[in-house]
């Protein structure tokens, strides 16, 4: 079903409320709470690809006209938002203290032996128990290769341009795609019982504050 758009929005509001529906077509709503507290950034990042697409495609019908050299400009806002997600991911899901000394791809490049004992550390915990070790690697492998492939050569003068928007587009895709993927199998199999589990210790934390708070004498 075609979205509506009020016809008072001016261009720019036009734009944005654009890109938010598609936002939001992209990610569900727990996945874009994951994505803000893994970092601010990575939102307002995907809201600017997605503003540019649109602007490029209806307002300018760059597919026509092609003028640009190179349309790397395009998917520089997914790179950066890929960045804060993977770092996000390392902080928040694998407990890593990510040093601006080491770069992510540092990270991502561990050995399978590495993986294996970090996995098998989070299985111990309370809320790792249903940690997939074989899926998990499989993701991390997947969000190495896209870093490798739409990230790495895109980023760096000598490497590789984009020669047209649907490229961009292609390789754009196929990044949000492993980050929806990605953040699917850690909420499902880890996330969802570390909240469960905090949430847990704050209820009992509470009723024995209140038992202390019966048993004082007035």
């Amino acid at each position: 079903m075609a979205t509506l758009i009020p016809p008072s929005l001016n261009e720019n509001q036009r734009s944005r409320l654009l890109a938010q529906i598609k936002l939001k077509d992209t990610f569900d709503d727990k996945a874009l709470s994951l994505l803000s507290s893994f970092s601010s950034d990575i939102i307002p990042h995907l809201t600017d690809h997605f503003i540019l697409v649109n602007d490029l495609r209806t307002g300018l019908m760059e597919e026509v006209r092609r003028i640009y050299f190179d349309y790397s400009f395009v998917v520089f806002p997914i790179h950066k938002s890929f960045e804060r997600f993977l770092q996000g991911v390392l902080e928040v899901v694998f407990s890593f203290k990510v040093s601006k000394d080491k770069p992510i791809g540092m990270y991502l490049n561990y050995s399978l032996a590495q993986k294996n004992k970090i996995l098998d550390e989070m299985l111990k915990l309370p809320w790792g128990k249903k940690i997939t070790k074989e899926k998990w690697i499989e993701r991390w492998d997947a969000l190495c290769q896209q870093w490798k492939n739409n990230r790495n050569p895109l980023t760096h003068p000598e490497q590789e341009r984009i020669l047209n928007l649907t490229k961009a587009e292609q390789v754009a895709g196929a990044i949000i795609r492993e980050m929806e993927i990605s953040l699917k199998l850690f909420w499902q199999e880890f996330l969802a019982f570390l909240v469960e589990y905090v949430e847990k210790e704050e209820k009992a934390k509470m009723k024995q504050t209140e038992e202390l708070a019966q048993e004082k004498p007035y």
